[in-house]
């Protein structure tokens, strides 16, 4: 197994790849990290010459297509979630106090980092083969076999911070337009590609706990759903 870790977009990034040590197989995981660098430097929030972030300036303008193609899916997650997952939040987490970079908020606070087979906090993308997934859960670890599409996780006990004497976070209700206020504490969802479940693990953790089971288990969404009190619950199928 070949493996290559960097940092990029706010996080720890590691690529993997299953093939025999050759100079082909470590020029692909160079040209795959250097893509995912160029695609920060376009999309970051935090950069003030991104493309993202000259559009979140001006309001409108001519964009490239690699911006276009992600606003119309986002914008269309925005429809099939009722709204949940919308991406016009962003001077939300601004006046939540989210407007630099979460290293670099005052007051914040952040669960220790996992080992590296674990998912939390993050979002995983796969294919080729069966893969085994760690998932945290409040009981320890709940082990996941993957052998497509993604795996992706939202919660409210990693990127927090305080202001105004108050703990924020940054999932956004996008009906109050503020940090969201729900019974779950962490949700991590299996789908066909790790866009769509990021999408719905946000969807799911703003719906609150009785309803994301009841949407998981409904359109068959493998589910493992972390409360606010401590109970680990699973649905949409997972034996």
């Amino acid at each position: 197994m070949l493996r290559r870790r960097f940092t990029a977009m706010g996080t720890q990034i590691e690529l993997m790849l299953e093939a025999t040590p050759s100079a082909i197989a470590v020029r692909a995981l160079a040209a795959a990290e250097a893509d995912l660098c160029r695609l920060e430097c376009l999309l970051s929030r935090f950069d003030p010459d991104s493309e993202l972030s000259r559009l979140n300036e001006r309001g409108t303008m001519v964009v490239g297509r690699e911006l276009l193609e992600l606003v119309e899916l986002a914008l269309a997650a925005r429809e099939r979630t009722g709204g949940r997952f919308d991406p016009t939040v962003h001077d939300a987490l601004v006046a939540a106090g989210y407007d630099r970079t979460f290293a670099q908020l005052p007051g914040r606070s952040s669960a220790p980092p996992l080992a590296p087979a674990r998912c939390a906090g993050g979002d995983i993308a796969l294919r080729g083969r069966a893969w085994p997934v760690g998932v945290e859960t409040a009981a320890g670890t709940l082990t996941l076999e993957l052998t497509e599409g993604g795996l992706a996780t939202s919660g409210r006990d990693r990127r927090r911070w305080t202001r105004g004497g108050e703990e924020q976070h940054h999932l956004i209700d996008p009906t109050t337009g503020r940090p969201a206020e729900t019974d779950v504490l962490r949700v991590t969802v299996a789908a066909a590609s790790a866009a769509e479940a990021e999408v719905q693990a946000k969807s799911l953790f703003l719906a609150g706990t009785t309803a994301a089971l009841e949407r998981a288990n409904e359109h068959g969404l493998p589910v493992v759903l972390v409360t606010r009190d401590g109970w680990t619950l699973i649905a949409g199928g997972i034996a």
